[in-house]
């Protein structure tokens, strides 16, 4: 461990992996451990189920430069996985922004479901004061700003019903089942085809 983390600046995962093994296929050429200089370090990983050790590793095994990844872990037997911290720097160091490319993708499709399933709904009040207010954080998305509704869309365009929270869809008025069934409704009564 000291030979190659201290005297030949490598990077090693935690001693617990560090196996005999893995240090005996290291010093014969058939594993690889990369130069601490060249890691592109990756803190603060998002706590998502999306992250979980697991799906990152089995992410890995279904990539094109699996054979390459492969080099700088040791062979693992059964469920053992390896260390998050460790698969994360080497994975972002293998294939450059891959982590940061995959937490904005994940970041945006948990955006568009929170803004769709479960909006803050304003009364008028504060929905007037918050149109003056100007935020110190200048991405709306990170301080919540986006997901806010104010109350007067709340009412079905068409049918001026008051619209009510749904389990599964977004908005639903109790005549039309859902705003798209209003337009629906809607576009057959302006056809002629009033049902």
């Amino acid at each position: 461990m000291d030979l190659f983390s201290n005297a030949m600046q490598k990077y090693v995962p935690p001693q617990r992996y560090l196996t005999s093994a893995f240090g005996k296929n290291i010093l014969c050429g058939k594993k690889k451990l990369l130069n601490k200089a060249d890691i592109i370090w990756v803190d603060n990983l998002p706590n998502w189920s999306e992250f979980s050790t697991k799906r990152i590793w089995l992410s890995c095994k279904n990539r094109r430069e699996w054979s390459k990844i492969k080099l700088y872990f040791p062979n693992f037997t059964g469920d053992t996985l390896p260390n998050k911290q460790y698969l994360v720097n080497v994975l972002n160091t293998i294939i450059p922004n891959c982590i940061m490319d995959t937490i904005q993708a994940i970041r945006k499709q948990k955006i568009a479901v929170e803004e769709v399933e479960s909006p803050i709904i304003l009364i008028d009040e504060y929905f007037q004061a918050l149109k003056g207010f100007t935020s110190i954080a200048t991405n709306h998305r990170i301080s919540g700003i986006h997901r806010l509704v104010h109350q007067d869309e709340l009412v079905c365009m068409i049918c001026k019903e008051t619209v009510t929270r749904a389990a599964k869809k977004p908005f639903s008025c109790k005549r039309h089942h859902g705003h798209r069934g209003c337009v629906n409704q809607y576009n057959r009564s302006a056809m002629g085809r009033a049902g």
